[in-house]
């Protein structure tokens, strides 16, 4: 298991994701990201207007970025 964390992050913002998660490889973590972010959109879809010009970026415990997800997007 590795550790990957989820950064958000705009032209002008970020949020870092201090915790990070234990997952298995690169490709858990972005399927992972993407079912998260699916659930947070059908819970609540308006909110999805306001993450225009934001990206998921994912880290690696190094803290090099091996994803970057656009949020503007649908996923599926």
């Amino acid at each position: 298991m590795a550790r990957y964390f989820f950064h958000l992050a705009d032209l002008y913002d970020a949020i870092p994701d201090e915790d990070g998660v234990e997952i298995s490889n690169v490709e858990d973590a972005r399927t992972e990201a993407l079912t998260q972010i699916e659930e947070l959109r059908r819970s609540d879809p308006s909110s999805a207007v306001d993450w225009s010009g934001w990206r998921l970026h994912i880290a690696d415990a190094s803290g090099v970025v091996v994803c970057s997800i656009n949020l503007d997007r649908s996923f599926r």
